[in-house]
């Protein structure tokens, strides 16, 4: 994510439609007579929350989800989302009952290996509770059909997330959630899952997903029917659906990786321009990374306003107003880094989110050298100029707190860092350990001692007196020249 510290305007929710909820309450009370939870056998419910502090009511425990399977409707003129998601996953324990995420939609049905289940709803939860116990190890399929028109949280620390409504379509967008505004999910990046989205939107517009084309676009009785597959599992909040139409741009990179781009006509052609330089970033990042994890690349400028730029898995979203920034190009090359650093190697719990935006933002300061503007050297000096005595130092980066997921030291403290580092273990070394972090822990999560153990590996120096200097003690750190 790239944004500049700003908070939006609070967005009035629209109304959950009043006839499914009362549809969905009555499908509930009816199945619930003969579906109370399984008693005995040792079949208890799953967690409520993955057990992650930063997020406690987000995740679920008791199973791993394999796939998602969506079969979606929008109608731009009523912001009416009508959805069949499918999804395949494993028990983890033997399950009496299971919960999934979902935000301001309304369930009409749900079933469980074929048979009808119990559902009951929370704001942000629906719980499952099919007929008979789910045991640990077995594979299950869960069918949820709902519908509504999908909201926009605004959130009094991390601003606004979900589904952004625009002049022609609509954009999904959300970090540390995204996946819940617009189909269940198990909303938390330890459980990474295959996406297909098929989406019928209005004859005349387009809708664009990550991952890459699974079939032709079908057009029937007025409506579009546009299908997107991931091949690489994926952190819910990086999937996303944006519908509009676009000014479409196809490259490769030299490693043959396609780049597909997408502009919404009403944005300015600097858009265009900026995401037109994502092949020359990638091949820049793969030299000093390694092979690029995904099957595609490219992005999305769509016309809404989140204030913040994310890097969704193959295709990075931004908003209007990161494409009125004057460093539009870096935000590009901060997003298209993260495909490594927090795409591929995502998190196990949000605290360590400086291995995603501080490595994101180290990235964008090789870029710029490498682009013939500031050198690395010299952004570190800018960051590092702050006075000892400002706040900015007294943040613990490794572990900031809810509220400071994305706040200034997070980005670049985490980037100053691994300046540092490189100061510290010498450039032969770092350049090791930056492509071993992306390739040994490719398609994984990952915790802050991860990173402290392989470049102690690398290196062989001990070196967590370096790391509290500057990722978790509150006094500036001294120069590492």
């Amino acid at each position: 994510m790239n944004y500049p510290y700003l908070k939006g305007p609070r967005v009035l929710r629209k109304p959950i439609d009043v006839s499914l909820a009362l549809v969905a309450s009555l499908v509930v009370s009816v199945i619930g007579l003969g579906s109370a939870a399984i008693a005995g056998g040792g079949f208890t419910p799953g967690s409520v929350g993955i057990g992650d502090p930063y997020v406690p009511g987000e995740g679920n425990g008791g199973y791993q989800v394999r796939s998602y399977d969506l079969d979606l409707r929008f109608n731009p003129d009523t912001d009416r989302l009508q959805g069949v998601a499918t999804i395949e996953a494993t028990a983890t324990q033997s399950l009496s009952a299971f919960n999934l995420d979902l935000y301001g939609l309304s369930v009409v049905e749900a079933t469980v290996d074929d048979v009808t289940a119990a559902v009951t709803r929370a704001p942000r939860e629906m719980t499952i509770t099919p007929v008979t116990g789910i045991s640990d190890g077995d594979p299950f399929t869960v069918v949820v059909e709902y519908a509504g028109q999908p909201e926009i949280l605004d959130d009094p620390d991390l601003g606004l997330s979900g589904w952004f409504n625009t002049a022609d379509g609509a954009t999904v967008v959300g970090e540390p959630e995204a996946g819940m505004f617009w189909f269940p999910v198990n909303e938390h990046p330890s459980d990474k899952a295959r996406i297909c989205t098929r989406i019928a939107v209005p004859e005349g517009l387009q809708a664009v997903s990550t991952g890459l084309p699974e079939r032709k676009p079908i057009t029937r009785n007025g409506w579009t029917t546009f299908s997107w597959c991931t091949r690489d599992p994926m952190a819910s909040y990086l999937s996303t659906v944006s519908i509009g139409t676009w000014r479409f741009d196809r490259s490769h990179t030299r490693s043959g990786v396609p780049v597909l781009n997408y502009v919404d006509r009403s944005l300015s052609t600097r858009a265009d321009r900026a995401l037109g330089r994502s092949a020359e970033i990638l091949d820049f990042f793969e030299a000093k990374f390694g092979t690029y994890p995904f099957e595609s690349a490219g992005g999305i400028a769509d016309n809404y306003v989140s204030h913040y730029a994310l890097e969704n898995q193959t295709r990075p979203t931004y908003d209007k107003t990161s494409v009125q920034w004057g460093g539009l190009t870096a935000t590009v090359a901060h997003e298209v880094a993260h495909q490594w650093y927090g795409n591929s190697v995502a998190l196990q719990r949000w605290r360590h989110i400086w291995l995603n935006e501080g490595f994101a933002t180290y990235a964008e300061w090789m870029w710029s050298e490498h682009d013939g503007k500031a050198t690395v050297a010299e952004l570190f000096d800018d960051a590092y100029s702050i006075p000892a005595d400002r706040p900015y130092w007294s943040l613990n980066v490794s572990d900031p707190g809810y509220a400071n997921l994305f706040s200034g030291p997070i980005y670049d403290r985490g980037a100053m860092s691994l300046y540092a580092l490189k100061r510290k273990v010498g450039a032969g070394d770092f350049a090791t350990i930056l492509r071993a972090w992306a390739n040994r822990n490719a398609y994984g999560n990952v915790r802050t001692a991860d990173f402290i153990r392989l470049a102690e590996r690398v290196s062989g120096r001990s070196l967590g007196v370096f790391f509290t200097e500057w990722i978790k003690d509150g006094d500036k750190p001294a120069d590492p020249r």
